[in-house]
C-alpha cells in the first residue's frame, strides 16, 4: 500500500521520501482522493512480506541462540532450514 501512496504522491507532485514511514497527512490525502483503491498498474511484489518474515526469524534465532548460551534452554528450537532467507 505504501508504494501505491508514493506513486500517487509523485503523480500529484507531492514531495515524499522514497523510503520510511508515510506521513499520516499524506495517507489521509490518498485515502480521501482514492478511497483506498490502488492504482490499476499496482501488483503485489512476489517477495512482499518475505523480507520482514526472514528478519523476524533471524532475530528470534539469535535470541534463542543466546538463551542456549545462557543455559536457559537446552537447544535452539529455531532450526528451519532457509527460514532466514527471503
Amino acid at each position: 500500500m505504501n508504494a501505491a501512496i508514493r506513486r500517487w504522491a509523485v503523480q500529484n507532485e507531492i514531495a515524499v521520501a522514497q523510503t520510511g514511514r508515510i506521513p499520516a497527512a499524506l495517507r489521509g490525502a490518498w485515502l480521501a482522493a482514492t478511497g483506498d483503491a490502488p492504482a490499476a498498474d499496482w501488483h503485489r511484489d512476489r517477495n512482499a512480506g518475505r523480507t520482514e518474515a526472514a528478519q523476524a526469524y533471524r532475530l528470534l534465532h539469535t535470541g534463542m541462540t543466546q538463551a542456549v548460551a545462557d543455559g536457559l534452554i537446552p537447544t535452539n528450537p529455531c532450526l528451519v532450514r532457509g527460514a532466514s532467507q527471503r
